[in-house]
């Protein structure tokens, strides 16, 4: 009520051109959603109020007003998969403080992301990414300006201690796909976990083999 016009539409057309430009997109992934989360207090706020207008005419109990409020978070915070997947895995059964507990075991330990994007590694075991390019964002190999052959040349010169691979089927077909992998590298644990609540992944960790 007490925002500008200008204001009011600067809001509408951000979350216009997010809606477009992400679910526009050729890929669609569950946490693209977490995106417009922050505009879902503006339509909380909004329901809210209503209600309050209503309550002060007298035509609506006052409880109606937590009664919304609670309803509206339960369903934000319940119904999207986003959050309700985020706590079927514990610690106890995360493979990245499993696979932290054996990074941590050297001393001043480096870490790559191969050929994937960042998955919690780094903060698990305390590091930081030792290079540039230290994992892999959604886009085509043909528009990444040289990233995943820059993280092939830090495993031929053997720059890297642990590698981190994760893929969707048992096979290692990583180390098909890149032979150097197995050449410079022995594999020390490997893992299965879900990956938004329904997807097998297969998480594998690598280490410089010692000359």
């Amino acid at each position: 009520r007490h925002l500008s016009v200008a204001a009011k539409s600067a809001l509408m057309l951000s979350l216009v051109f997010l809606l477009f430009f992400v679910y526009n997109s050729s890929k669609y992934f569950a946490y693209s959603f977490l995106i417009v989360v922050p505009f879902l207090s503006f339509g909380i706020l909004f329901a809210v109020n209503a209600v309050l207008r209503f309550a002060e005419r007298g035509s609506v109990h006052p409880a109606s007003v937590l009664v919304t409020a609670a309803l509206m978070v339960v369903l934000a915070l319940f119904v999207n998969s986003n959050f309700s997947n985020a706590h079927k895995i514990t610690d106890k059964e995360a493979v990245q403080p499993r696979f932290a507990k054996i990074i941590n075991a050297e001393k001043d330990p480096t870490l790559l992301n191969f050929m994937t994007l960042d998955m919690g590694f780094y903060t698990y075991a305390n590091l930081m990414p030792p290079t540039k390019y230290f994992y892999i964002p959604n886009i085509p190999a043909e528009k990444d300006n040289g990233i995943r052959k820059s993280q092939i040349d830090l495993l031929e010169s053997a720059q890297i201690q642990f590698i981190v691979i994760r893929e969707y089927q048992q096979e290692r077909r990583t180390e098909l796909r890149f032979p150097v992998l197995t050449e410079r590298y022995m594999l020390v644990d490997d893992a299965q976990q879900k990956y938004e609540g329904n997807i097998d992944i297969y998480y594998r960790l690598y280490k410089l083999k010692e000359a």
